[in-house]
């Protein structure tokens, strides 16, 4: 099991307003070629292709802020996610390794 975390303060000069950033907050629970993620999550599609495409958002510190939701990932011929986030909706991933 694995508890992840990323904040980072910010001041808004413009606008007088700053605070502190929750960028990600997962916690991933690992089994015998399955894991489980869940919280607000760094998400890239397509990892280790010439393109990927990324869930994440810029957020008010400059970071790239995580999307809050929960996947499966399993581990074989082929990794495979399978997840459902607030925002994007349903997600399925294979990638041939």
């Amino acid at each position: 099991m694995r508890l992840s975390y990323a904040i980072a303060p910010y001041w808004r000069f413009g606008l007088g307003e700053g605070g502190i950033s929750l960028e990600q907050l997962y916690l991933v629970v690992e089994g015998e070629g399955l894991d489980l993620t869940l919280g607000r999550l760094p998400l890239t599609l397509g990892e280790g292709r010439l393109f990927p495409f990324s869930w994440d958002r810029l957020g008010p510190a400059a970071g790239m802020e995580g999307v809050w939701g929960v996947f499966l990932t399993g581990y074989g011929e082929a990794r495979w996610r399978v997840g459902y986030f607030l925002d994007q909706g349903v997600l399925a991933e294979v990638a041939v390794v």
